[in-house]
């Protein structure tokens, strides 16, 4: 009899600290990049592979487990490589090249043209993007983790000059580029609004809206944030920053010893890249439902349930079963457990607030009673406010003004509600994530990396975020 998924899990990380990413996620787009995480794909830059992940899915929420030490082991090597190679080290050279070959794909298969594919095409393509998709995890997953106490590590490893490590760590962390953020408003500011080339915009882990909706969408947003003009006037004056950010920078960095420069241009380089990434990642997302979509209606399932399906179901062939539908059904009622490791792709299904409690349970071993929540510096501050737990878009309406943002990670759809927060802090992350690079363009106290924020405070909780140590307080429980 086969063992439960839990206990292949917790055999796999026995010893090991486990980390999770929360939210809204499906099987076809978040847990679509997971085969990035084992070869052939991470074999290229690494000897070790990701081991094992559990990805579990009930309606439009998704969470995801791993190995923290192996996600960190990506960055520390990668920061070795970049030390000798600089900007011509493996991982940049692949991003860029796997970045121009989604812009083509991207703009060769609109809508349009991917309704006309035959099946035979659309299997080929749909194969094609979730390959690429894969490599480009690959080759930048190393971005997602660098902290600020990896930094750190690296900064003492260089200099014995302690004292000066935070004022290092401030301006090496302070974003000189166009965040996605900002070119997503570039793209609404843009009156042609070509859905086909807005379609990506939209993205987010869970589904990519059809084409058809986009310019509705956009008008939404638009609207909601008081017009073109209002939007462009918050682009300009990011802007502004920008550049004041790239003189300072620039200013501080030329009076660094070399092997500190080199430091300083790795955290700008990790910053850049997981911001710019999602970009070509974004357009995969589109990619992947379009295609999706098309195989869906032939197959005669619902299109909605796209995000039931995952990678391994077009990869092996198995979505051409007759068996398939029902399957799909299956995921889609009654919730399910994934097991992704190297050899493949186990389920489990049903009872999952049960499943989740027991992975959440092993993630909490040894841990003892919490008295305070530590995370990383991402921007600095100190805030009292009632916490606000967000882990989906279904909650964005019950968020108050000047409360503090609680969530598992933010991406672009939580601007919003980060523009309202007096504070922000999130389960995943470090000085490259969303939250982290939103957070100082917009001077909000942030926290990232606490791992289990969203399940130690409740709504209503008061607490202290004090983002210039990374410690939050709670003062009183709701």
């Amino acid at each position: 009899m086969m063992k439960p998924i839990i206990e292949k899990f917790a055999e796999l990380t026995k010893g090991v600290e486990i980390t999770k990413q929360e939210g809204n996620f499906s099987l076809i787009l978040f847990a679509g990049c997971i085969g990035g995480c084992f070869p052939p794909y991470i074999s290229r830059y690494y000897d070790k592979d990701f081991g094992s992940l559990v990805f579990i899915m009930h309606g439009r929420h998704g969470l995801v487990l791993f190995d923290l030490s192996k996600y960190m082991l990506t960055t520390s090597l990668t920061y070795k490589r970049y030390r000798e190679q600089k900007n011509e080290c493996i991982e940049n050279k692949d991003f860029k090249e796997i970045w121009k070959i989604t812009d083509d794909l991207y703009a060769k298969y609109t809508n349009s043209k991917i309704e006309k594919l035959s099946e035979i095409e659309l299997d080929g393509l749909i194969k094609q993007v979730f390959s690429l998709y894969h490599k480009l995890l690959a080759a930048t997953v190393f971005c997602e983790s660098l902290n600020e106490g990896q930094v750190k590590k690296y900064y003492k490893e260089i200099s014995n000059d302690s004292d000066k490590f935070e004022q290092f760590f401030q301006i090496a962390s302070r974003p000189v580029f166009d965040s996605f953020v900002l070119r997503m408003d570039l793209g609404l500011c843009d009156k042609k609004h070509d859905p086909d080339n807005l379609q990506y915009l939209f993205a987010d882990y869970y589904v990519v809206p059809p084409v058809e909706t986009v310019e509705l969408e956009a008008k939404k947003i638009i609207a909601n944030r008081g017009g073109i003009d209002v939007i462009q006037k918050e682009v300009n004056k990011i802007k502004a920053e920008l550049a004041e950010n790239k003189k300072i920078v620039a200013e501080y960095r030329k009076n660094l010893p070399t092997n500190l420069q080199t430091l300083l241009d790795f955290i700008q380089f990790a910053m850049y890249i997981r911001d710019i990434r999602k970009e070509p990642m974004q357009k995969f997302l589109a990619l992947s439902c379009n295609v999706a979509r098309a195989i869906f209606s032939n197959l005669g399932i619902d299109r909605d349930d796209i995000v039931y399906s995952v990678y391994q179901d077009y990869e092996t062939g198995f979505y051409k079963k007759p068996e398939y539908k029902k399957e799909i059904i299956k995921r889609k009622n009654e919730g399910v457990v994934s097991f992704f490791s190297a050899e493949g792709i186990d389920f489990e299904y049903g009872d999952i607030d049960e499943k989740r409690n027991q992975f959440f349970a092993l993630m909490d071993r040894g841990s003892g009673e919490v008295k305070e929540i530590k995370g990383n510096l991402a921007f600095t501050g100190k805030v009292k406010a009632k916490a606000q737990i967000i882990l989906s878009d279904k909650d964005f309406d019950k968020f108050k003004d000047g409360s503090v943002l609680v969530t598992s990670m933010t991406r672009p759809e939580f601007v919003p509600l980060m523009k309202k927060a007096s504070a922000v802090i999130t389960d995943e992350g470090g000085i490259t994530c969303h939250a982290a690079i939103i957070s100082r363009e917009l001077k909000k106290p942030c926290i990232t990396g606490t791992k289990n924020a969203t399940r130690i405070l409740h709504d209503g909780d008061m607490v202290e975020v004090d983002a210039d140590n990374g410690i939050v307080k709670i003062i009183s429980h709701a």
